[in-house]
């Protein structure tokens, strides 16, 4: 289980040292450049904004991991969707991104601090949308019969399964025993539309890979059909996923971090101008589920505890 953005391993050689020092300066030196996006009344899941007078601050694109007195902080580059106006006041210039932003900022905040536990009451929506997401690009690049796409598809499911899980010392895959299987294969089976025990018979004696290397290695040892699937071309495969900005770099740290997933769903939920993207239309498909629903409600109680 990735704790941030930053630890992803598309992202894990960028620096952030010293954006994270400057940021720690800027609060003091000039804090209007540095204001809570969250609801000041509410102590829930704090995130916080960089606007335009922070402006030697290095630009960066996902929520950044900091600390303040100690105290873990999730700041927010708002630079890009707000603007300063004649008399000093922060303007959004951009409401949607903006709303994107706040919303990823809290779920990296919720999810660094109890995501295990909270991320399990929201559905199993996002597994379905993710393992379907994947599944789908992988199908049509690799051009994969039908036996292959159910086997990639329960992978895929194990794969975002492990997502929520961390275990210290584990590098790429864990081994698990059956005892702690047997939730994991009814978790797949919803996310692949299939049943537990033809899950359970299918993934027999595979291990959970924890990050994109291990999800890589387990589909080469699976099928001779996965072999030219690489890191690489499988961000290519989903970059244009999303749209935005930083579509392809959210889309991949996507891959491995379920904040960033769990925000374009909601945002594919929630507004029409993401349906023809290939994650909104999947959402699309599925909004009026039952599934989707207790998403959206999950999400939503979240947000009233946290945001203004």
């Amino acid at each position: 289980m990735f704790k941030s953005p930053y630890e992803t391993s598309s992202l894990q050689n960028y620096i952030t040292k010293d954006i994270v020092s400057d940021i720690e300066k800027e609060l003091i030196r000039n804090p209007e450049g540095i204001k809570r996006v969250t609801n000041e009344q509410k102590q829930v899941y704090p995130i916080y904004g960089i606007y335009p007078q922070a402006d030697h601050i290095k630009a960066f694109t996902q929520p950044l991991l900091g600390y303040h007195n100690d105290d873990p902080w999730f700041f927010i580059d708002m630079r890009l969707y707000t603007k300063v106006d004649r008399i000093g006041d922060i303007v959004i210039s951009s409401s949607t991104d903006y709303k994107i932003q706040s919303l990823y900022g809290t779920l990296c905040n919720a999810w660094y601090n109890n995501g295990i536990r909270l991320f399990a009451r929201l559905s199993a929506f996002p597994g379905k949308i993710f393992v379907n997401w994947v599944s789908n690009a992988i199908t049509r690049s690799l051009s994969l019969d039908m036996v292959s796409q159910v086997q990639l598809k329960n992978i895929l499911g194990l794969y975002y399964e492990g997502l929520h899980h961390f275990y210290d010392g584990v590098e790429d895959a864990v081994v698990l025993g059956e005892r702690d299987l047997k939730p994991i294969y009814i978790a797949v089976a919803k996310y692949s539309y299939s049943n537990p025990l033809a899950v359970a018979q299918q993934l027999d004696g595979i291990s959970m890979p924890i990050n994109i290397t291990g999800l890589i290695n387990v589909l080469h040892s699976q099928n001779p059909r996965f072999e030219a699937l690489t890191t690489a071309n499988l961000y290519a495969m989903l970059a244009r996923s999303w749209f935005g900005v930083n579509a392809p770099t959210m889309c991949a740290v996507a891959l491995e971090y379920p904040p960033a997933l769990f925000t374009m769903v909601y945002f594919a939920l929630t507004h029409k101008g993401f349906n023809k993207t290939a994650i909104g239309t999947l959402v699309y498909n599925e909004r009026n589920s039952q599934d989707a629903k207790q998403f959206l409600l999950g999400v939503d109680k979240l947000l009233d505890d946290a945001l203004i």
